[in-house]
């Protein structure tokens, strides 16, 4: 059987954690190492995994974000010799007992193939799986963007959730992983604290002439419920942060790169002016 870690990053979400790492445990035919990072959590999240916790404990001494905390149960996976990687939120559910070795058996029989992400559905139903990437007039003019897919029917940004096939990329909350792969582009970019993560890992991915993997049949359930994550403008300026390091760093070359993220900076300065 195939040797696979399952990475739990966790910051103050201790009974999703448990409640995730007790589904991942009836995954078959694989053999199943569960990591769980505590990113430094401010309330009794380790207390209760040294009480509760049947699995890999790593407590993080800062920190820094999702990239950063998942290297280091990454890394405690390379140092376990796991062939595959599951990247998983803790608020994301697997039922399916044999969703991950789905995934790993797109990976096994297409060498090319380093992400494979499953069939995500969230709360109100709707397919979170597979991405597609910005155009440039959607970079250029984000906020119109973002009102154009407010108001269509579903997300403009997701594509036939019908249909296993490559794809751009796929979302964070729960993917599985080529270790070759991940080590060769040196892990997940930690310059990141939250967001674009997704793009950042697929152009990274592809840069060594990897691709990534949309497969329908296997599904995950994601729990996300985002007003429970903060102020709004918090993490719009977060997000608009990470965007502009992707653009300037992997996305564009030449003048789209200026354009791109000089209209990024506008829009950063206008939340920060209505937070002011």
């Amino acid at each position: 059987m195939k040797k696979v870690a399952a990475v739990i990053l966790n910051y103050n979400t201790p009974k999703d954690t448990l409640s995730c790492v007790n589904l991942l445990k009836r995954q078959k035919d694989i053999d199943l190492l569960n990591i769980v990072v505590d990113n430094k959590s401010t309330d009794d999240s380790v207390k209760i995994f040294e009480r509760e916790l049947d699995a890999t404990l790593i407590k993080n001494s800062e920190n820094k974000g999702y990239s950063a905390g998942n290297n280091l149960g990454i890394r405690k996976a390379d140092e376990e010799n796991c062939e595959y990687v599951l990247i998983i939120n803790p608020d994301v559910e697997i039922k399916d007992e044999y969703a991950i070795k789905k995934c790993v058996d797109v990976m096994d029989n297409n060498p090319d193939v380093a992400v494979v992400g499953p069939d995500v559905i969230d709360i109100n139903n709707n397919h979170q799986n597979p991405l597609r990437e910005l155009k440039f007039w959607e970079d250029f003019l984000w906020p119109l963007a973002v009102i154009c897919n407010r108001r269509a029917k579903q997300s403009r940004y997701v594509g036939d959730h019908t249909k296993s096939g490559y794809c751009e990329k796929v979302s964070g909350c729960c993917f599985v992983a080529r270790m070759k792969a991940i080590k060769e582009i040196g892990f997940l970019d930690e310059n990141v604290f939250l967001y674009c993560e997704e793009p950042i890992l697929s152009s990274a991915l592809k840069t060594k002439g990897y691709s990534e993997y949309y497969l329908s049949k296997a599904q995950a359930f994601h729990n996300h419920k985002e007003n429970e994550k903060g102020d709004a403008s918090d993490r719009t300026y977060q997000y608009l942060t990470s965007r502009y390091y992707y653009l300037k760093n992997y996305k564009y070359k030449g003048l789209k790169r200026k354009l791109a993220c000089a209209s990024c900076k506008i829009e950063r300065k206008v939340i920060t002016s209505r937070k002011k």
